[in-house]
């Protein structure tokens, strides 16, 4: 579970921000004034209608997050918007792609 330092509130709006599309999720990236990076993730029921695939695919995003946390650059809120059901992936696989974009577009050391 991430510390409440790092949550992105749900009142944030991302102005001058950076869109990142992958397969599985879009990224908002925009900076902010703190000394944390903060993170959210929105899973709509578009992905998948029940629940418990929507909570699996939080977890994992939350859990790749949290192992590259010391890495991640601080100062930036970043928003992950799911855009397919993470259900048959493995969370190494997930990881892997959250550390490749991460470090490709700058954000993680």
């Amino acid at each position: 579970m991430l510390e409440r330092s790092f949550r992105l509130p749900s009142r944030t709006r991302f102005h001058n921000f950076q869109l990142i599309k992958t397969p599985y999720f879009v990224l908002k990236v925009a900076k902010n004034d703190l000394p944390v990076s903060r993170f959210g993730f929105i899973v709509s029921k578009k992905v998948s209608k029940l629940a418990v695939d929507r909570n699996r695919s939080r977890r994992v995003l939350r859990s790749g997050i949290e192992e590259i946390l010391d890495s991640i650059l601080p100062g930036l809120d970043f928003l992950f918007m799911q855009t397919k059901n993470l259900r048959e992936e493995s969370t190494t696989e997930v990881k892997q792609l959250l550390k490749q974009v991460l470090s490709q577009k700058g954000y993680c050391k």
